[in-house]
């Protein structure tokens, strides 16, 4: 694919333009648990301009204007300009986790800017990657996936140890808790196959992480979701930092080598069937928690809340169906499949629209966005765009063939 920029590759710019969007739209998100837009501290604003102006380097360096600079000159300058971000991330992390019972946390613009970081921060075609790069990049990415299931599980299980009042509201307590499972399940599970190389483990991670990325641009626009995702203070979502970050690093071009090939159409329905288990789950897991959250209070069920409980249980069976369709026979069932799951998108699309406008309790997060949209789409495009699939199953409609009126 051509893009009139020598030198750097289509997936390097989709890098850059998506670290852009995620570094500017911290500024427009919560930052600290004193509830401040990364905007309002200056120590935020000049880390992201410095980040930004990090991703100009590369091309400032392919076009002769950084003078006698070579590539290993111009990575090491795009490190310093991000070791400011870095600084903030680290401080407003320590932070929150230790101030946890006071009400500590941090905002999603925490989130962004550390996956923006990481992305930032990687070699680009061309820059020198050094012996064993590849080695390092993934040890960061495992420490950082492991260090987030750490700390979603400390946090959450000393939340809940020792929180007061919670005996008064037992099932709303075992939501949040459930909450913490879910997110650790939808991040983990992938997480450990992209460790193993696993090319649908992979592809369903970026998709996660896009979903992360829409949470917060959401976040940015209306209150349905702002109070949720534009927050991460409380158990669990202090861990999303950390995730965001694997994420990126998981993506970087020195482990997407490892994993970027032809792949045959079998190898896109695995991406498929492995997408919608983790769909299903995540629909599941969420509708047990609309149920204990209403447990306690008993006479909350407005129509809003029974309409979106009824079209996540009803995405779930579609997510369940398709995989079982897709065990049996692929080729035949595709096109069904598809068509099952374009509703389940649609269902989502309403589930989140319905689920947005109802109380607090209903606010939208990242997981709800990659069970109902993110994850189910992955499958969609995983039968339907890839060039093995269409070779091998053929297109999703062949119309009937004419008949002679006149026979």
């Amino acid at each position: 694919m051509r893009h009139g920029l020598p030198g750097l590759s289509v997936p390097d710019l989709i890098r850059d333009g998506v670290a852009l969007l995620a570094l500017f739209t911290t500024l427009g998100v919560t930052w600290d648990f004193s509830y401040h837009d990364g905007g309002d501290r200056w120590w935020v604003l000049i880390s992201v301009l410095l980040s930004a102006a990090s991703l100009s380097l590369p091309y400032l360096q392919r076009g002769g204007l950084l003078g006698a600079l070579g590539a290993s000159e111009t990575q090491l300058i795009k490190w310093a300009l991000n070791v400011p971000a870095l600084i903030s991330i680290l401080v407003v992390l320590i932070d929150g986790l230790i101030n946890f019972d006071d009400g500590g946390g941090f905002g999603g613009g925490v989130v962004l800017l550390s996956g923006a970081v990481a992305l930032a921060m990687q070699p680009r075609a061309g820059e020198p990657t050094g012996a064993g790069s590849d080695s390092w990049w993934e040890l960061a990415g495992r420490v950082l996936a492991i260090g987030g299931l750490v700390v979603a599980v400390v946090t959450t299980a000393r939340w809940f140890l020792f929180t007061e009042g919670l005996t008064d509201y037992v099932a709303q307590a075992l939501a949040v808790v459930l909450i913490a499972i879910t997110g650790c399940l939808l991040f983990g599970i992938p997480l450990l196959r992209a460790m193993r190389h696993s090319f649908a483990g992979v592809v369903v991670l970026i998709a996660i992480g896009c979903a992360v990325l829409a949470a917060e641009l959401l976040a940015t626009m209306g209150d349905a979701v702002s109070s949720a995702t534009g927050s991460f203070q409380g158990p669990f979502f202090t861990a999303t930092a950390f995730f965001a970050a694997a994420v990126a690093v998981f993506a970087s071009r020195p482990l997407m080598v490892k994993v970027q090939r032809e792949r045959s159409a079998v190898e896109w329905v695995t991406v498929a069937r492995f997408a919608l288990g983790l769909a299903a789950i995540g629909c599941v897991l969420r509708f047990v928690v609309l149920v204990l959250m209403q447990s306690d209070s008993g006479s909350n069920w407005s129509g809003s809340y029974i309409t979106t409980m009824v079209l996540v249980i009803a995405i779930a069976g579609a997510s369940l169906a398709s995989i079982s369709m897709l065990q049996s026979d692929p080729a035949r069932t595709r096109s069904l499949v598809t068509l099952v799951l374009s509703v389940a998108l649609v269902l989502g699309v309403v589930a989140l629209g319905v689920g947005g406008s109802a109380d607090n309790s209903m606010r939208l997060t990242w997981i709800d966005l990659a069970a109902a949209l993110a994850l189910p789409g992955v499958a969609v495009g995983a039968l339907t765009i890839p060039t093995p699939v269409r070779e091998a199953f053929g297109p999703l409609y062949t119309p009937p063939a004419p008949t002679d009126r006149g026979a």
